[in-house]
């Protein structure tokens, strides 16, 4: 996974789409394991206009057809100019246009969800996934919770993003470009700072430095 320098501002508005989104519609069919699930367009459907809205867009490119895979890389950018963007691969199920085509769509979809954080009821990858209640909580905003926002926004981000990290090296590097905000988040948001450091504890126990 890349990022640009800073990650404060995607942080915040990705926190706040967040905060507003509702589940993909289920719309398409999938005849094969008989189960419903949320394609494409009902995923961008989903989240579109929040994104547009908070400054933020997602572009993907499809890459080379390597040794029976095939390649995407998705970007998310906001309007302060930060960036972050992760690659992954798919096996082609068969080598011609119908194929590739099958897998690029295939990991936009679910490329897409899971930055953006959109959840799915059903998948046509034959996962069985149990229906989450929305929840909604009403309470009296407070002074301390509007200073600590950017805090949270950032540990939420940082968590979510590490869980992308394939290597050590990523999730160090992760750690290191955002090092300035950490520390301003330590010093003034200990909850939000224990929770991003216990998360980089457990990624990090997964990695052989």
């Amino acid at each position: 996974m890349n990022q640009s320098e800073s990650i404060k501002e995607i942080a915040t508005a990705l926190s706040k789409v967040q905060g507003q989104l509702t589940h993909a519609v289920k719309d398409s069919a999938n005849p094969f394991f008989k189960s419903k699930y949320a394609d494409l367009g009902s995923v961008w459907d989903s989240c579109r206009k929040l994104l547009a809205d908070n400054g933020l867009s997602v572009m993907q490119f499809p890459g080379d057809y390597v040794e029976g895979s095939i390649s995407l890389t998705t970007m998310l950018t906001h309007s302060s100019g930060e960036w972050i963007n992760h690659n992954m691969s798919l096996p082609v199920s068969k080598p011609d246009a119908q194929g590739a085509g099958s897998a690029i769509t295939y990991m936009r979809r679910y490329a897409l969800a899971a930055v953006i954080g959109i959840y799915q009821a059903d998948d046509d990858g034959n996962e069985a996934v149990k229906p989450v209640a929305k929840v909604e909580v009403k309470k009296e905003v407070k002074t301390e919770d509007v200073i600590d926002t950017s805090h949270k926004a950032l540990a939420k981000a940082l968590i979510d993003f590490g869980a992308l990290c394939d290597t050590f090296t990523e999730l160090a590097s992760l750690w290191k470009k955002n090092e300035k905000q950490i520390d301003l988040m330590k010093a003034e948001d200990k909850v939000s700072f224990n929770e991003l450091q216990k998360k980089f504890a457990e990624y990090k126990s997964n990695f052989k430095e």
